[in-house]
């Protein structure tokens, strides 16, 4: 038999809350694999599986019967389908529910809807804002850099910028956007 202190009986992170899929996907897999690893026996083993499997269903996930190994199956609608049965996931960043609702009904306008999922993704909040990488933690290490003589110290490790460079000989401007460092882009425009 599987044995388990009891300050950790039944302890697993249950299906609903909003952990991450691969953070549940592994608290069950371990639970499983614990199981395996520890029984000796045969019959030992099934009964092991067997409380397993219980406690699984108690946490609110489900088991395959054929793989004999636990499935999660998206969000389960009242009609017992899920969200994602077969379709492509198109994920977009949550503007409004107007506009998700918009987004919809071209879906369903088009026939669509039976094929791709929407996942609308939240902006940042407050704390994941603060909480991030802060921008200018990073040093200027660049020698004659072109971007901090005008801005603060470390404007140029930036990424995911907008930016507007005037050329010298016409006085033409040109404004662009960069995903990597803003100083390798400005030094390859000059």
């Amino acid at each position: 038999m599987w044995y388990r202190k009891p300050s950790n009986k039944n302890i697993i992170v249950h299906c609903r809350p909003a952990h991450p899929f691969q953070t549940k996907r592994a608290v069950v897999r371990n639970m499983f694999r614990t199981t395996l690893k520890v029984c000796t026996g045969e019959d030992e083993r099934k009964e092991s599986l067997e409380m397993a499997r219980d406690i699984a269903q108690l946490k609110g996930y489900g088991y395959s019967p054929t793989t004999h190994r636990p499935f999660f199956s998206g969000v389960l609608r009242r009609n017992g389908s899920t969200l994602m049965d077969g379709k492509v996931p198109f994920a977009l960043p949550f503007i409004s529910d107007a506009v998700s609702a918009a987004i919809r009904k071209c879906l369903k306008r088009s026939g669509l809807e039976n094929s791709v999922a929407i996942i609308n993704v939240p902006h940042l909040n407050l704390k994941q804002r603060l909480v991030r990488d802060r921008p200018y933690d990073r040093l200027c290490t660049t020698s004659n850099c072109a971007v901090c003589p005008t801005g603060r110290e470390g404007d140029c490790a930036i990424s995911g910028v907008v930016y507007k460079i005037t050329c010298g000989d016409g006085g033409d401007e040109y404004t662009g956007e960069t995903a990597g460092p803003l100083h390798v882009r400005i030094n390859v425009s000059q």
